[in-house]
């Protein structure tokens, strides 16, 4: 939850969060690697209560992984 934070502010913060993350270096038993992740925002009003919110972020995100994975996607309004 990003209080007080706009969608467009939300993305950004989001798409740093997601650059960043995915530049980590990670090892386990020996072995290197980076991971990556999606995301999907929803915003207040647009969806005015605590199920609609989450449902369209969680819409959002799996929209985000069908799309190739490793990106930020918001919330479509229209598709509500």
């Amino acid at each position: 939850v990003l209080v007080d934070a706009d969608i467009d502010n939300a993305y950004k913060i989001l798409e740093k969060i997601r650059v960043d993350f995915s530049q980590i270096h990670q090892e386990c038993d020996g072995v290197a690697f980076t991971s990556t992740f999606s995301c999907g925002i929803a915003a207040f009003p647009t969806y005015d209560n605590p199920i609609s919110l989450k449902d369209a972020a969680d819409k959002a995100m799996y929209e985000a992984k069908h799309a190739g994975r490793n990106r930020v996607v918001i919330a479509d309004p229209a598709s509500k």
